[in-house]
């Protein structure tokens, strides 16, 4: 199944871009996230024309439809924002995994909107997710572990909108086509990140600072490396989620968190000046026991 190739490179290319706005935001960005998203919101702008050589009819959407994909665009500014926010005060491996909530989140909306029921397989799931979130959410405080409320519910937020992002896309994807819908999801990303360039101070500081300083020119290529690969990544999961089942899609995204330990791993053996990754066996050990409990929850959810 190609699908699952498709899948797959979704989140190999996530894993690399986590370390990547880790790095952003520990060296580049330390006054907020902002800078990342108004960048985002320029180099969509730019990409724009190019669907329209892809596709020249995206003008034909239903003005609902727009709407619709245009929320959904807004919606994942929204749930970046967020995930940006903890990983200014956590390791990628940590905030990472907690996205697995998504997929127990797309069964929880399903239930309520749509009457969906779960199997005793899929709640089982269900649990282990919860389970693994609340464990690489603890910390050690004073002899004994302290949950961070701040990661797991800025975490829990951003799951929530991306997961109302990606049913929003579906639907208009099916209903169109996957590139007339990327193309207004796209639009309302840029709205959303030209509406944090004239209306919030900091984000616009930490974005004209990108252009100052003697570092500049390497931070303006690392953000546009970077968002050059989480383009490429969101085409691949929203092609994937287009053509096989979003609940299979979610549970392939799930193999993220593996990819950004080990890639965490390797950061701090070959490359510590680029990331450093808490190499005590006692963290290392709960993180791989939190991260195979969601990724084994997000497979029996999903199966």
């Amino acid at each position: 199944m190609h699908w699952i190739l498709i899948a797959l490179a979704a989140p190999a290319l996530w894993s690399a871009s986590n370390h990547i706005d880790k790095y952003l935001v520990g060296r580049y960005f330390k006054s907020g996230p902002g800078a990342v998203i108004i960048v985002s919101a320029f180099i969509g702008a730019a990409c724009l024309p190019f669907i329209l050589l892809v596709e020249p009819h995206v003008f034909s959407i239903n003005k609902t439809d727009a709407l619709i994909t245009i929320i959904n665009g807004i919606l994942l500014v929204i749930g970046t924002i967020l995930y940006l926010h903890a990983l200014e005060t956590h390791e990628a491996s940590e905030v990472v995994p907690l996205f697995q909530t998504t997929p127990l989140i797309l069964f929880v909306l399903g239930y309520i909107f749509l009457g969906e029921t779960l199997t005793i397989r899929q709640g089982i799931g269900g649990l282990l997710i919860i389970a693994g979130a609340i464990l690489i959410s603890l910390a050690m405080k004073g002899g004994s572990f302290k949950l961070r409320w701040n990661l797991l519910g800025l975490m829990t937020l951003s799951s929530l909108a991306l997961a109302v992002s990606a049913i929003l896309f579906k639907k208009v994807a099916l209903e169109e086509n996957f590139w007339i819908s990327a193309f207004w999801g796209w639009s309302g990303s840029i709205v959303a990140g030209f509406f944090c360039f004239a209306f919030v101070p900091s984000y616009r500081r930490a974005f004209l600072g990108i252009f100052s300083g003697a570092s500049r020119a390497s931070a303006t290529a690392l953000v546009a490396v970077n968002e050059f690969l989480d383009i490429i990544a969101t085409l691949f999961f929203r092609y994937a989620g287009v053509i096989a089942p979003l609940a299979l899609v979610q549970v392939i995204n799930g193999f993220q968190p593996i990819f950004v330990l080990i890639l965490g791993i390797m950061l701090s053996v070959f490359f510590p000046s680029f990331g450093k990754e808490d190499m005590l066996k006692t963290h290392l050990a709960r993180k791989t026991a939190a991260i195979c409990m969601v990724v084994v929850g997000a497979i029996l959810i999903g199966a």
